[in-house]
């Protein structure tokens, strides 16, 4: 599109955002409460939502949607609809939801069906609000994100064909619980769990993957009271410390901090960073090159691979436009939780500190060992007193630290 036409598309967005604003309370809570076909699915790392009204109502005349946390990101993949993100928007449509993280406005009025993906982060219990509102009904919809949101089964074939040397860290527990309460509490912060069915109810393993790092989540039951929760993410592992405390029933007995996952996981990781960075690059040269009009003999035989392949550099970016974001964000918690688990319960990185850390991940040819190095704690203690805020967090002295592995015995 030509300039003007973005100009003048936006200008139309703004004006029928203030109408929104100022529309009179009573113009939405007395629509006609109606049902509507809603399907939430896992796609390609993220939750694709999508609702589609009858065929006897009217078409979508606008949608409205709450996302808590606020920085869920969800975004459009397709052109039929105008997708505005705002902060203080207020909407008092429904008892439900107030402040709306966005709306979406359709292109065309026979628009009956609305699908957009939301980016989920893991850490925390996330809630995604809709509204979609036609002429004479509105649809509500809510949907729930758990704290292990990016973690999918394994089949036990996979699991052990995965399970070779990895190195684990793990939370025992100990406890007056059954089978059937432990599965109920991982029900809660994974989204999908494997078919509810031990040995008498005495033994279970089940295996999980992280559709974003590849690395596993392995939780086992024993019949003496005893459950295992092992992964190669020291992430993992501290997004289950937390809800752990979050429940009364059982204890973390014991934890085993394996420094040898750091390596690992920047194995992992990193080079998805890496790959993210020039796609990025590629994305970014494609209007100037373009401009070049695919002429051999001003460009050079990459520059025409990248024209070549321009609709799949497209297509990638648009699937996942804050990749490298979320691949930053994943490695710098990863290095937080590192240091927490090290002692450094309270720790805050500065920006120094977290400016050095990404230029470490970023550096062609990657440094895997000047970034572990980082990544040790005595690095950091200058930084950050070392405070412990409860039995779980139990100060490691400095010769545990200088050790390959940790354990603390709560």
């Amino acid at each position: 599109k030509v300039e003007s036409e973005i100009e003048a598309e936006i200008i139309e967005l703004e004006n029928e955002l203030k109408i929104l604003q100022n529309k009179p309370t009573n113009n939405l809570t007395n629509l006609t409460q109606s049902s509507a076909k809603t399907q939430f699915i896992f796609d390609d790392s993220c939750y694709r939502l999508t609702i589609e009204v009858s065929d006897n109502d009217d078409p979508i005349q606008y949608a409205l949607v709450k996302t808590t946390p606020p920085t869920l990101d969800f975004f459009l993949d397709t052109d039929e609809y105008i997708l505005s993100k705002i902060n203080k928007a207020r909407f008092n449509f429904s008892s439900s939801i107030d402040h709306v993280s966005g709306i979406f406005l359709p292109r065309s009025n026979r628009q009956k069906k609305l699908s957009f993906r939301v980016r989920s982060v893991e850490g925390e219990e996330a809630r995604i609000r809709l509204l979609v509102v036609t002429k004479k009904n509105s649809h509500n919809s809510e949907l729930k994100l758990c704290a292990l949101s990016l973690h999918s089964p394994l089949s036990s074939a996979a699991f052990n064909s995965n399970n070779d040397n990895l190195p684990l860290s793990f939370l025992r527990l100990e406890g007056n619980f059954t089978y059937q309460k432990i599965y109920r509490w991982l029900a809660t912060i994974l989204p999908s769990m494997p078919e509810n069915s031990a040995d008498n109810n005495r033994n279970f393993s089940f295996c999980f993957k992280n559709v974003c790092t590849g690395t596993l989540l392995i939780c086992e039951y024993k019949e003496n009271n005893v459950v295992e929760l092992k992964s190669d993410s020291l992430s993992t592992i501290a997004i289950l410390r937390e809800q752990l405390r979050h429940q009364n029933e059982w204890n973390i007995s014991q934890e085993f901090i394996n420094d040898d996952c750091i390596p690992h996981f920047l194995r992992l990781v990193q080079p998805k960073l890496a790959e993210r960075n020039l796609l990025d690059e590629q994305y970014a040269l494609l209007p100037t090159l373009r401009e070049l009009g695919g002429d051999a003999s001003l460009l050079s035989h990459d520059d025409l691979q990248i024209l070549r392949n321009a609709s799949n550099i497209e297509q990638q970016f648009q699937n996942a436009p804050n990749g490298k974001a979320d691949l930053t964000g994943i490695l710098t918690d990863f290095f937080i939780d590192r240091l927490k688990f090290a002692g450094l319960s309270s720790y805050s990185p500065t920006d120094a500190v977290i400016t050095r850390l990404i230029l470490l991940l970023n550096a062609q040819p990657f440094d895997l060992d000047a970034t572990v190095a980082f990544f040790h704690p005595t690095r950091h203690f200058a930084a950050s007193p070392i405070v412990s805020s409860s039995a779980s967090d139990q100060i490691i002295n400095k010769e545990e630290l200088s050790s390959g592995s940790n354990s603390h015995n709560i």
